[in-house]
């Protein structure tokens, strides 16, 4: 695609040429650059330029958000190699959440259980990652056990992580009115839209298609001058709280 009658792929090699002076890089990238001003860019970033993000936080984390998309199973490819050499706590909560976060919640509960025996019993992270693989393998009541253990060990732990995770957990387990306190409460703590989507998920289930339209709406009015990056981060929200109220409508 030409800019100002200039290849984009040699804009980029102008960009990274510019780096590699400023940071003293050898001189050979020049030629690289220019020479091959697709392929060098692409060689130079992995090379060079990407070393130099990671040293800055901003960056480091948009390079881990890359390294997903590129290789979306290397953590828990890691962390399986990590703990089938040193098979401690810490290395089987690694596991434990990497493979919550491939969709595996049975393999990540029972790991996040075995881990319940160690000296890591306490541990907020394994009590809020052992909740959330059971509201996964949809076992409520068993997360909400996890959760009241969580509140005893840190009480003020990540309040709208909890929440929504208890939420969930009364949808699979209790009444009615626990589970909508519950959601009430989420979506309030909640600065995402995870919480306000998974509440129109429930309440489409449960018949409550008015009560899923106000909080639809609420969302289109407090979004709808967000910045396009604040849209991408929620787009699964967007999408799961559009589709849950379009199959409510359907099925009326």
């Amino acid at each position: 695609m030409p800019i100002l009658g200039i290849g984009l792929h040699v804009i980029v090699a102008i960009f990274f040429a510019i780096h590699a002076m400023k940071t003293s890089r050898n001189s050979y990238w020049l030629f690289i650059l220019f020479a091959f001003p697709l392929l060098g860019s692409i060689v130079y970033f992995f090379a060079e330029y990407m070393g130099d993000m990671r040293d800055n936080p901003a960056a480091r984390k948009a390079y881990r958000a890359m390294e997903k998309v590129l290789d979306p199973d290397r953590e828990l490819r890691d962390a399986t190699r990590e703990y089938d050499i040193s098979p401690s706590v810490q290395n089987r909560m690694r596991l434990a959440t990497a493979e919550l976060n491939k969709g595996n919640a049975a393999a990540a509960r029972d790991h996040y259980r075995a881990c319940l025996n160690g000296p890591l019993a306490d541990d907020p992270d394994l009590l809020a990652g052992l909740a959330r693989a059971e509201v996964e393998t949809g076992e409520g009541d068993a997360a909400l056990r996890s959760l009241d253990a969580l509140a005893r060990a840190r009480p003020d732990f990540h309040p709208d992580t909890v929440a929504l995770l208890r939420a969930r957990a009364c949808a699979l387990s209790r009444p009615q009115a626990e589970t909508l306190a519950a959601f009430e409460a989420a979506a309030q703590l909640g600065s995402g839209l995870e919480a306000k989507a998974r509440f129109i998920e429930w309440l489409v289930s449960v018949g409550q298609l008015d009560a899923a339209r106000r909080i639809q709406a609420d969302i289109e009015q407090s979004t709808k001058h967000w910045p396009a990056h604040a849209r991408d981060l929620n787009a699964p929200w967007f999408k799961l709280a559009r589709q849950a109220l379009a199959q409510g409508e359907a099925a009326r």
